[in-house]
């Protein structure tokens, strides 16, 4: 009977180690592509290694995908070129591609008359 019980117990916490591991091992990466010139890019097909999810971005450039645990790259595939970005040691969500155009910021003094 004690036998049953310990098998029993192990057997439990084997299972829930293993749920929580196979749940640990996804993300969601979402950001913005950007065009050379620095503005939101559409259409770009967005993929990772180890992943079967695709995603093109929209009208805006933003994307959201699904990664592995084990994903190094993430590939973004524009209609002329090929990119791909590291993702090792890289755990924040968030990755936009590409550099966004800031505009100059020019003051004027407004006469209040």
């Amino acid at each position: 009977m004690r036998l049953a019980y310990i098998f029993i117990i192990n057997l439990f916490l084997v299972t829930i180690i293993g749920v929580n591991g196979s749940m640990a091992g996804t993300r969601v990466i979402k950001g913005i592509v950007y065009t050379p010139e620095g503005k939101p890019a559409s259409g770009v097909l967005v993929t990772a290694d180890h992943s079967k999810d695709k995603f093109y971005t929209s009208f805006d450039g933003a994307y959201m995908i699904k990664v592995d645990s084990k994903t190094t790259y993430l590939k973004f595939k524009f209609s002329d070129r090929e990119e791909k970005v590291d993702l090792v040691g890289n755990t924040n969500n968030v990755v936009n591609f590409g550099k966004k155009t800031v505009l100059p910021v020019t003051s004027k003094i407004i006469d209040p008359k």
